[in-house]
């Protein structure tokens, strides 16, 4: 087998993370490098490990992005179904699945095929959580399925199999020979326009736009469509809105300029700053957020927790 070879790339969520605080950064990108392996340092098993960890907020994003394809493939085919089916026959057995998962603790022996939640891991952390939680999680996935078949169902009314285009598992597309990974969660073709959406299940927020470009540059360089046939569209299931924009050259523009700037950024945390080498600085250079309620919601609070302590 090949050896595995850590090579620097960029994604939306990646920096993200970077900008809220470096060393989670550092942990996910080169603290757990090489963890899943048994005879890896505890450190890395340790930061692969926390690396996979979930939290109730992504177990309902995954959960209700399941119930929404399930509604979807199911209309297509002439079928109609209430939310309660959704839920039962989609959402239940992922969320079921997860919390036995996480409270099983076979993550320990195999991270990334079992969950493991974050309230469970860090309960300390938690302790303020309301204890019906889980029926909250059931009420707000829910929603949001109640608000896909009232606000978006009846959009993609005519759009058929054969109108969507696959995205794979990790799609990315290269950008001055940066591979950028963009995975939108849903795109179709209709009369020679590509619309793009993201379906979110939690709140609105300020750059969420910000991601949606950059899912527009992957359809103008990947798949070579011009900007004026792109639209983009954030689903807020949640509220049961909808933000629509056409893309345009000024919008790719941006995106181009923030992946760039972004990269430059975190290759200044690697050796030399060269990133086809892509060895990070040591842990210590990588600073942490002085704000503790990030820490609090992090999942490598365990690895840092002696060193701001």
């Amino acid at each position: 087998m090949a050896e595995l070879i850590n090579t620097f790339s960029w994604s939306f969520s990646a920096a993200s993370d970077f900008e809220v605080c470096r060393r989670k950064r550092y942990w996910s990108k080169y603290g757990a490098w090489g963890g899943w392996d048994r005879t890896a340092p505890e450190t890395a098993r340790a930061a692969y490990r926390l690396n996979k960890m979930d939290s109730r907020h992504t177990l309902q994003g995954r959960a209700t992005e399941e119930a929404v394809r399930w509604v979807l493939r199911e209309y297509q085919q002439g079928g109609t179904h209430t939310v309660e089916d959704a839920y039962e026959t989609a959402a239940r057995p992922l969320l079921n699945e997860g919390w036995k998962q996480s409270k099983s603790g076979a993550w320990r022996d195999d991270p990334k095929r079992h969950t493991c939640l974050h309230e469970h891991y860090y309960p300390d952390l938690h302790a303020d959580l309301d204890p019906q939680w889980p029926e909250q999680l059931k009420d707000q996935v829910c929603l949001c399925i109640r608000n896909f078949m009232d606000t978006v169902l009846p959009r993609l009314a005519n759009v058929r199999p054969e109108d969507e285009v696959r995205v794979e598992r990790m799609e990315s597309f290269e950008l001055d020979g940066l591979t950028v990974y963009a995975i939108p969660d849903y795109v179709y073709r209709q009369n020679g326009d590509w619309h793009i959406h993201d379906w979110k299940a939690g709140r609105p927020r300020a750059d969420h736009m910000k991601q949606l470009a950059i899912y527009g540059l992957w359809a103008h360089l990947k798949h070579g469509v011009a900007p004026e046939n792109i639209r983009v569209y954030i689903e807020y299931l949640k509220e049961g809105q909808v933000a629509m924009e056409p893309v345009t050259p000024a919008m790719l523009d941006e995106a181009r300029a923030f992946i760039v700037e972004s990269s430059f950024d975190m290759a200044d945390y690697l050796l030399d700053g060269d990133a086809r080498k892509n060895k990070p600085l040591p842990k210590e250079e990588w600073d942490m957020t002085p704000d503790r309620r990030v820490c609090a919601r992090c999942n490598f609070y365990e690895l840092c927790k002696p060193e701001f302590e």
